[in-house]
């Protein structure tokens, strides 16, 4: 009798053990992606600030063509990346129209939009 309630604690322990590895190779995952969304996060802010001190820098600077240009390259490169990629995307989150809305009226992005085509 003593056997079999051993063998069942030592059972029921390995069972335990296992199933809190199990959990705590869960934890240490996610922790990871955590981390890992931080750092996309701050990438895509950093590249967002570039951005913006440079079209700031010209404008203040008063070169409106130097900035048109700078802002219509990021769009027609953004554009021609991920045009096809949003279909998947709900409607209110897709640029791509937005993009081609404004190259009717923007002479520069138009012709940002033709470079990036090529």
């Amino acid at each position: 009798m003593k056997l079999l309630i051993s063998i069942a604690a030592a059972i029921v322990t390995l069972i335990l053990g296992f199933a809190g590895g199990v959990q705590f190779q869960k934890m240490r995952h996610a922790a990871q992606d955590i981390e890992h969304l931080l750092q996309s996060e701050q990438s895509e802010q950093r590249y967002a600030t570039v951005v913006s001190l440079a079209a700031l820098d010209t404008l203040e600077a008063g070169q409106l063509d130097k900035t048109k240009s700078l802002l219509a390259r990021e769009l027609a490169v953004y554009h021609h990346a991920f045009h096809e990629r949003e279909a998947s995307f709900p409607e209110q989150q897709r640029l791509a129209p937005q993009i081609d809305a404004l190259s009717i009226k923007s002479a520069t992005l138009k012709e940002e939009l033709q470079k990036a085509s090529k």
